[in-house]
């Protein structure tokens, strides 16, 4: 059975106000904690698609290539 989440309209502009580096990060973070990619996007108000592109990118890179997109501000 799919969990329903009830957020916040706090949290819901938080979220908007995510950079997109911060986005990727928290999609790694969730589904690395076994969240599906449409709890995911259900929770950030994406695509289960967008969600799967970002966690594809990003688990692909090292520790010290995210950092460095994060000071460069490159996510592209």
């Amino acid at each position: 059975m799919k969990k329903k989440y009830n957020v916040s309209e706090k949290v819901l502009n938080a979220r908007a106000r995510m950079t997109n580096w911060e986005k990727r990060l928290e999609v790694f973070r969730l589904k690395n904690q076994g969240w599906s990619y449409q709890q995911i996007g259900d929770y950030l108000g994406q695509s289960r698609q967008s969600i799967q592109d970002m966690y594809r990118k990003i688990s692909t890179m090292t520790i010290n290539e995210i950092e460095k997109r994060i000071l460069e501000g490159n996510w592209t």
